[in-house]
C-alpha cells in the first residue's frame, strides 16, 4: 500500500529525483483504464439507464439532437399516442432529468421509427443491518441496536440496481 502512496504521491527520491518508473506505470495505468470509464456511460440501442443520470452518451440508439424520444405508458402501445415525449439536445451528454423523467420507467422509443432507443429504470438501493449471532435485523420499527452488533457477528448487506441495470449482490461487511 505505501508504494501505491508513493505512486500517487509523486514524491521526490533521497536525491532529489522523481521516480520516473512510477511515473510511467502511472501513465500506463491510466491508458488502460480511461477506455473502459469512457465507455461506461455509452448506452447501446436497448441498454438501461437510470432516472438521474447525465451525462450519457445515447448516440448509439441512434439519437441526434432534435430527435424525439417516446414513451408510450406502461402497457402503452406504438400504435397509439405518447403519453410523454422528450426532445434530444445533445445525444453525447444526455441528462435523464428526474422531473422529465421520473415515473416513466419501461421502454423509450425514438422516433419517427419507433424503435426502442433505451429502457429507463429507477435506481434503487436498500442497506440490511444483521447481527447473525442472535438473529437480529434492524428494521424500520427496531428503536436500538445491541451492543457490538457489527463488530462481533454482524454485517452491513447492500442491495440495489446501478449503472448496468443488474441487481447488485448482497455484500457481507468483514469482522474486526
Amino acid at each position: 500500500m505505501r508504494r501505491v502512496c508513493a505512486l500517487l504521491s509523486m514524491k521526490r527520491s533521497n536525491e532529489g529525483h522523481y521516480n520516473y518508473k512510477a511515473i510511467l506505470a502511472l501513465a500506463v495505468l491510466l491508458i488502460l483504464v480511461a477506455p473502459f470509464s469512457a465507455a461506461e456511460n455509452t448506452i447501446p440501442q436497448g441498454g438501461t439507464v437510470f432516472v438521474g443520470e447525465e451525462d450519457l452518451d445515447i448516440t448509439l440508439t441512434g439519437a441526434t439532437a432534435g430527435s424525439s424520444l417516446a414513451w408510450y405508458g406502461t402497457g402503452g402501445q406504438v400504435s397509439h399516442a405518447p403519453a410523454a415525449q422528450v426532445t434530444v439536445g445533445d445525444p453525447s451528454a444526455f441528462y435523464v432529468s428526474p422531473i422529465t423523467f421520473g415515473g416513466k420507467t419501461g421502454p423509450w422509443f425514438l422516433l419517427p421509427e419507433n424503435t426502442v432507443a433505451f429502457y429507463l429504470e429507477e435506481p434503487s438501493l436498500g442497506i440490511r443491518v444483521v447481527d447473525y449471532s442472535s438473529g437480529f435485523v434492524v428494521s424500520p420499527s427496531a428503536t436500538w441496536i445491541p451492543k457490538g452488533t457489527l463488530q462481533d457477528s454482524g454485517s452491513i448487506r447492500t442491495s440495489g440496481s446501478w449503472r448496468t441495470g443488474r441487481e447488485l449482490p448482497a455484500r457481507r461487511c468483514p469482522s474486526g
